[in-house]
């Protein structure tokens, strides 16, 4: 579903696929865009980005590692270009922390 995020200038499209694999390592394999067009200049800004990911435990604590690469399929001539690299390390904090 689009979002506008100024109804002057710009929309925002976003859109998500994963895939969590049934491997026994259980990767999480995605492929996302989060496209967005200036109605002002008429320009589009597409990028196409893939992961992979894995929840893994570092002693008893949960993280989600991953790794990825992203393409500007298309940007303005004064934007981003090219190919871009992407690692992440999220801490998963189990709900039990937060009961009451």
């Amino acid at each position: 579903m689009p979002v506008i995020t100024n109804a002057r200038t710009s929309v925002i499209l976003s859109y998500n696929l994963s895939y969590l694999s049934t491997w026994p390592s259980a990767w999480t394999v995605s492929a996302q865009s989060e496209s967005n067009y200036n109605w002002k200049d008429k320009k589009w800004s597409v990028p196409i980005n893939v992961s992979l990911s894995r929840l893994v435990r570092i002693g008893k604590l949960p993280v989600s590692l991953s790794g990825g690469m992203g393409y500007w399929a298309k940007s303005p001539a004064n934007g981003p270009q090219d190919f871009r690299v992407r690692l992440q390390a999220n801490i998963v904090l189990p709900k039990s922390l937060f009961a009451n």
